[in-house]
């Protein structure tokens, strides 16, 4: 838990440094220790969607562009009632129910992520479906199958297409008066970790 707490940390302050939009960067201001503390919750038997609510709510509160405040504002036990009435459809209908899973997952996280300036929002919107899940997984399952896994860059490319093209952001922060506040970051431990597949684990996959 310590070692990928701190990959996940140098990770998130590398891509946040090395994402900017109209010339602005996005910055993460998260702490190591108290991200290794926040790990540990992830092993408590019947807490993990718990946890991974809080995790959201740690790590996008710390993420910034510019002057402009990212929150998280996902309720623990509303997560918690998906993931376990989903886990038992899944169960009951031998997997065929996971796409509606996948979907209401993406669309209740989307939802409960804002930016915020000086009481102005900028929320987003999420148009996802199970039906464009179910494409989207079985479209990058057979790329990896007949690629013999040579093709995961285009099934990444497809994944964030999919995000892009499923997602509306909109609010009254006046984009002009965003200013510059993030520091640079440099370090190559965040970008030479594998962290894909621990973002994809955690539901981080855009920011």
């Amino acid at each position: 838990m310590p070692v990928l707490a701190l990959f996940i940390h140098g990770a998130r302050r590398f891509r946040m440094a090395k994402t900017s939009y109209r010339g602005i960067r996005f910055g993460y201001r998260g702490d190591k220790v108290a991200l290794i503390k926040l790990m540990f919750w992830s092993i408590v038997p019947f807490y993990y969607p718990n946890f991974k609510n809080k995790f959201r709510v740690y790590v996008y509160g710390n993420t910034r562009f510019g002057n402009v405040e990212a929150e998280f504002t996902g309720d623990e036990k509303i997560y918690a009632g998906i993931y376990w009435r989903s886990l038992i459809l899944c169960f009951v209908t031998l997997g065929i129910y996971y796409p509606w899973y996948k979907a209401r997952l993406f669309n209740y996280f989307w939802k409960n992520l804002s930016f915020n300036k000086d009481g102005n929002y900028i929320r987003i919107e999420s148009k996802a479906t199970a039906a464009k899940f179910f494409n989207l997984k079985i479209g990058n399952l057979l790329i990896l199958a007949l690629t013999l896994g040579m093709g995961q860059p285009i099934a990444k490319v497809r994944s964030l297409h999919f995000l892009t093209n499923n997602l509306e952001m909109y609010g009254n922060i006046d984009l002009d008066t965003v200013i510059q506040t993030e520091e640079q970051y440099n370090s190559t431990i965040g970008d030479a970790a594998d962290i894909d597949d621990s973002a994809d684990f955690f539901d981080m996959d855009i920011f």
